[in-house]
C-alpha cells in the first residue's frame, strides 16, 4: 500500500511540476516550447514555475486549424513525462516493475532459504599483537 501511494505521489507531483507546459501545450501556445524548456530548467525554484505558469496563460495563441491538434500533443506530452521522467525515478527509489508470473513451465522454481552461517568468532579490537605472534616465532 505504501509504494502504491508513494507511486501516486510521484506521479501527482510531476504532473503539478510540469502543469505551465501542459496549459501551453493544450491552449497551443506560440510559445509553448519556450515555456516547457522554462519550467523544465527553472521550475525548481519557485519563481521560475510561477513566471512559467502565468506565461503559458498569456493571451498569444497560435490560431490553430483542427482544434483537436493541442489535446493530442497534450496527451502525448503526459506520456512522455510519465516514461521518461517518472518510470526512471521509480526504478531509482527501489520499485520494481515485474512481469506477471503464470506458472509456467518455463518459469524457475522457487529455491530453499540458504543454511544459516555460523556467526564469525569475536575479534578483539585495539589491543596490539606481539610481532613474534604475527610472525610465527
Amino acid at each position: 500500500m505504501f509504494l502504491f501511494a508513494l507511486t501516486l505521489a510521484i506521479v501527482a507531483a510531476v504532473l503539478v511540476y510540469f502543469l505551465p507546459a501542459m496549459v501551453a501545450i493544450s491552449r497551443n501556445h506560440l510559445n509553448a516550447m519556450a515555456i516547457f524548456l522554462t519550467n523544465l530548467l527553472l521550475g525548481w525554484t519557485v519563481l521560475g514555475w510561477v513566471v512559467a505558469f502565468i506565461w503559458s496563460f498569456t493571451n498569444n495563441p497560435l490560431a490553430a486549424a483542427d482544434k483537436d491538434e493541442p489535446a493530442i500533443k497534450l496527451w502525448k506530452f503526459i506520456l512522455l513525462l510519465l516514461v521518461f521522467l517518472v518510470m526512471p525515478a521509480l526504478v531509482v527509489i527501489g520499485i520494481k516493475i515485474k512481469p506477471a508470473n503464470h506458472g509456467d513451465a518455463t518459469s524457475a522454481p522457487v529455491s530453499a532459504p540458504a543454511p544459516a552461517v555460523a556467526p564469525a568468532p569475536p575479534v578483539k579490537m585495539g589491543v596490539p599483537v606481539p610481532a613474534d605472534e604475527l610472525l610465527g616465532k
